[in-house]
């Protein structure tokens, strides 16, 4: 199950990897992709992916409040001036995308969760 989640993430990564490099040469005056915009991207598009893998196995509530979660937490640090936009993203991101793939492998990994 594992390994079959790890590949279906990795090639939508891979898509999402793509079209923000599209959409980035194609938009005129856009900002370059630097290595923190790229993994910032990369890790929205994961706790996106596993959020909605979430609640299509009916674990509505914890996707949600993990989501919630962060975009609480990031308003309150970019408010507040706790840091670097780009880095509190960064690391909201992250720790939302780490909290999710648990979810996954506690939630999903169980044979009653497929009935």
């Amino acid at each position: 199950m594992l390994g079959t989640l790890t590949r279906c993430l990795a090639v939508y990564l891979t898509v999402l990897l793509a079209l923000g490099v599209a959409g980035t040469m194609l938009w005129p005056d856009a900002p370059g992709l630097t290595a923190v915009r790229v993994a910032t991207l990369l890790l929205l598009g994961a706790v996106m992916w596993t959020g909605l893998l979430l609640q299509s196995f009916g674990a509505v509530r914890p996707a949600a409040v993990v989501c919630a979660s962060a975009a609480v937490a990031q308003s309150l640090a970019l408010l507040t001036g706790l840091g670097q936009p780009r880095v509190v993203q960064l690391v909201v991101a992250g720790t939302a995308a780490a909290a999710l793939a648990a979810l996954v492998c506690l939630l999903l990994g169980r044979a009653t969760a497929h009935r």
